[in-house]
């Protein structure tokens, strides 16, 4: 590093700051001064915090790296009288002042997504299987249009991806209670339901789910021996094909 004179000296070890890394558990805000560590690995515990910054003016040069160490679904959020930043739970980000302002200069996961700032080529990552990561996940975009973003919007619930788009439907005619041909049915495949339509071809007099009497017995078999008579009418059965 130079001096004043011109010389040079190496440095034989790390550069340290002086009480430069602060952990914490936070019980309220906390304001921050030209003192403060610069590294604050805070745990909000167990509420969303404040975390202000120093006025910018007098601040040039200073930076403050923030990791939010929560065990649960805490923010900070980082403050110089407007919010410079949220820093969600297993999250960090880095804000530095030229002395006018503060920036953000490493942003936090929530904010790079937010700016379209994280986006991974699809053939550069993969989900391995927890046991075997030979298991892999791939996925692939090149099918979408250039210039758009395509969303997956997951239900609440769980869901094997293995039946989307398997979806079969048919209506037969009802019979007495036993074996009915539903054409293309396996014994691998899941009823949903067999919607009963009471009424010969004429009005509609009511309709029940009957589904629960009816098992796949053999291919292009279902059965309900004991259960419902349908003679006289119609039966739509839903099911999910995954031969």
């Amino acid at each position: 590093m130079p001096f004043k004179n011109g010389a040079t000296k190496n440095l034989t070890a790390q550069l340290r700051l002086r009480d430069g890394v602060d952990v914490r558990t936070l019980t309220g805000a906390l304001t921050l001064d030209a003192t403060s560590g610069n590294y604050l690995l805070l745990d909000p515990g167990g509420a969303t915090r404040t975390v202000t910054l120093p006025a910018a003016a007098g601040s040039n040069g200073l930076a403050f790296f923030v990791a939010n160490t929560a065990d649960a679904a805490e923010d900070i959020l980082i403050s110089d009288g407007g919010t410079v930043a949220t820093v969600g739970q297993g999250q960090a980000c880095a804000v530095a002042s030229n002395g006018s302002d503060w920036y953000v200069v490493i942003p936090s996961v929530a904010q790079a997504i937010a700016a379209g700032l994280v986006v991974v080529a699809d053939g550069n990552f993969r989900i391995g299987d927890s046991a075997d990561l030979t298991k892999r996940i791939a996925f692939e975009a090149s099918g979408i249009t250039a210039g758009q973003t395509r969303t997956i919007t997951m239900p609440d619930r769980a869901i094997d991806l293995g039946y989307v788009g398997q979806m079969q439907l048919d209506l037969i005619t009802g019979g007495a209670a036993g074996n009915h041909t539903l054409t293309g049915v396996t014994t691998a495949d899941a009823l949903i339901a067999v919607m009963y339509f009471v009424g010969a071809g004429t009005d509609v007099t009511d309709i029940s789910d009957i589904g629960g009497e009816f098992s796949i017995t053999s291919a292009n078999t279902i059965n309900n021996t004991g259960g419902t008579n349908t003679t006289g009418g119609k039966m739509l059965v839903l099911w999910l094909n995954v031969a």
